[in-house]
């Protein structure tokens, strides 16, 4: 990228983090060596921002999070980065339970961690990374009932660890606080909240896409699963 190839974006929010010699509203200097900075922040945002998928978060909030993501990045920030990871489900209609080893979901989200820490590392941030393995709200508890899914899910929670950078921070959700005791396997339900039926959509559109296509499950169990 040429060092003048920034985009607006970048040249306003670059001006509010003190970047530059603000003339007028409409002219900012810079020097040279700012300049280099802001065309390299721009090739690095571009990148990560190709890697993440924020399609089923509102436009305020994708807007948020890109403005901080290339906010750390102009400026170097330390960057903490938490993603909650599944168990790996056994797949097709009808089945319940898990696999003791992580399947191709899992470790595709853990190259895309991988890609997204490279790239916030080259851009001169740096970044801890903290798994939570999710062995709260178990899918099908009822079901499960009577059997050593709890044993299945440690192996499936060791495979994770096993296939994952030894510097990722692994951990269980329920480590978390209180999260055990409230939340627990079977997941709490402290009052009917009605929910609009735009945000029921758009959760039942992202559940087909892991339910439905991955998973194998029909359109009437993802829909009364969602």
């Amino acid at each position: 990228m040429n060092k003048h190839e920034i985009s607006p974006q970048i040249r306003l929010l670059a001006c509010d983090l003190g970047i530059g010699n603000k003339k007028t509203r409409q002219k900012i200097i810079y020097s040279e060596k700012e300049l280099l900075k802001l065309a390299a922040s721009q090739c690095h945002f571009d990148k990560l921002v190709s890697e993440i998928n924020v399609s089923f978060l509102p436009a305020t909030s994708q807007r948020r999070l890109k403005r901080k993501l290339l906010e750390d990045i102009i400026l170097n920030n330390n960057v903490k980065i938490v993603s909650v990871f599944c168990p790996s489900y056994k797949k097709g209609l009808n089945k319940v339970g898990y696999c003791e080893s992580i399947g191709k979901c899992t470790k595709q989200n853990i190259e895309n961690l991988i890609k997204i820490k490279k790239i916030l590392n080259d851009s001169g941030c740096l970044v801890d990374v903290y798994v939570y393995f999710s062995d709260l709200i178990i899918e099908n508890i009822l079901q499960l009932e009577g059997t050593n899914y709890r044993n299945i899910l440690k192996k499936n929670y060791d495979s994770l660890v096993k296939n994952s950078p030894a510097d990722f921070n692994i951990r269980l959700l329920s480590s978390l606080g209180c999260l055990g005791d409230i939340v627990g396997e079977e997941g709490s339900r402290q009052a009917i909240v009605k929910i609009k039926d735009s945000s029921i959509n758009t959760v039942l559109a992202r559940n087909e896409v892991f339910y439905r296509n991955v998973l194998g499950w029909s359109q009437k169990a993802t829909e009364n699963r969602t």
